[in-house]
């Protein structure tokens, strides 16, 4: 995925990634790959409930299992729209294949220990995810640059509710108003 993202794009001379759960590792990993091409890294990585890529791996592999198995080891996680998926057969059908790829990603991702980024790092969490505070500073031994963690109300999906959405949105305005050089 992110051989095809760095080969497929040209992000200009001023950018950031943000990334939530696999996102963040995606927007990572694609970081760190432009960094090892020689080309120009962005401004800031704002990464949103995902652990650090070092922490050994979460929970049991789920990618495999029958549907009711997914949706069972998915609830804790996906809460309200496991229900969903349970009650309508046709969201089932739409939904699962892309859930299921998306784990297949993160179990098969394995870490490697390299230089720190450059760039400013923003990693944030909801309260009341399961991701704790332990998990979310050690993303800090990635960029020699500024970081910064904030905990924001909710749960895995707390960039959903309103407040904290509009909190997320405030800091990286702000991250990448001190990130922009003045004309």
């Amino acid at each position: 995925m992110v051989d095809a993202l760095v080969l497929a794009l040209d992000f200009g001379s001023s950018f950031a990634f943000f990334g939530h759960s696999l996102g963040a590792f995606v927007a990572f990993e694609t970081a760190r790959r432009l960094r090892d091409q020689g080309r120009v890294l962005p401004d800031a990585l704002f990464l949103s409930a995902a652990p650090a890529p070092q922490l050994p791996p979460r929970g049991i592999p789920a990618s495999h299992l029958d549907e009711d198995g997914l949706l069972t080891a998915l609830e804790p996680t996906y809460g309200e729209l496991i229900h969903e998926l349970r009650e309508d057969e046709e969201l089932r059908e739409l939904i699962l294949p892309g859930l299921r790829a998306d784990l297949q990603l993160v179990e098969s991702h394995r870490h490697e220990d390299r230089a720190p980024l450059s760039c400013a790092m923003t990693v944030t969490g909801g309260t009341q995810d399961d991701l704790n505070r332990t998990e979310l500073e050690p993303w800090s031994v990635h960029t020699s640059g500024p970081f910064a963690l904030h905990l924001l109300p909710g749960g895995h999906f707390y960039l959903r509710d309103p407040e904290p959405k509009s909190t997320l949105l405030r800091l990286i305005a702000e991250t990448l108003t001190r990130r922009t050089p003045t004309p």
